[in-house]
């Protein structure tokens, strides 16, 4: 499983971010049971997911939903990444939310 290891990097009380796609989904799915911490994402699936994780708080962006990957997307996400927990410093917003995950501090982007 390509999440495994990823996963297991993981620290009680890290604030993680995870994008879209099989590799972020097979992350999320391979995080252990016990795992204290946050997570950020822009993906419905990988939210979900994570929903049965009691100690693991998930914030989900907002915005447009694409079809087939279950990805949300748009300024709405954008700006979603960029404000949470003043992750992202620029003053101007990201062109992309992948732009805006590479540009966050202080977080570990694992997919």
């Amino acid at each position: 499983m390509t999440g495994r290891c990823p996963a297991s990097l993981l620290e009680p009380g890290q604030f993680v971010v995870l994008g879209v796609g099989t590799s972020a989904l097979s992350v999320a799915r391979a995080i252990p049971s016990d795992f204290r911490g946050t997570v950020a994402t822009n993906s419905l699936l990988v939210a979900i997911e994570l929903s049965n994780h009691p100690n693991v708080v998930v914030h989900a962006a907002g915005g447009r939903l694409r079809g087939g990957d279950m990805a949300l997307s748009n300024s709405n996400a954008q700006n979603f990444f960029r404000d949470l927990h003043g992750l992202i410093t620029d003053s101007e917003p990201p062109a992309t939310i992948r732009e805006a995950l590479e540009k966050s501090g202080g977080v570990t982007i694992i997919a």
